[in-house]
């Protein structure tokens, strides 16, 4: 879990840097945030490379953190067969 987490700080500052939305270290910890927590709920997946992208839209749409995380979750599931290669 600790390497995952690792990989979420990386991926979460390379997420959309083109994007003003993601100049605001608020924003950055918004996507962190959500990241860190899926990887700790969903031991079964964890944080995979990538999914930061899958995340970004839904942080830049929804002002609500509980809400744009359990849009993220269902997504996940949705996508899991995919993201683990299962």
């Amino acid at each position: 879990m600790t390497g995952e987490i690792w990989e979420v700080g990386l991926d979460v500052i390379r997420t959309n840097r083109a994007l003003v939305f993601y100049e605001s270290e608020a924003n950055q910890t918004k996507l962190w945030n959500i990241l860190a927590i899926y990887a700790w709920v969903d031991n079964s997946i964890g944080y995979v490379q990538g999914t930061n992208d899958i995340c970004s839209p839904m942080v830049t749409l929804m002002e609500n953190k509980a809400d744009t995380f359990w849009c993220f979750e269902r997504a996940m599931r949705r996508l899991a067969k995919w993201v683990t290669n299962s």
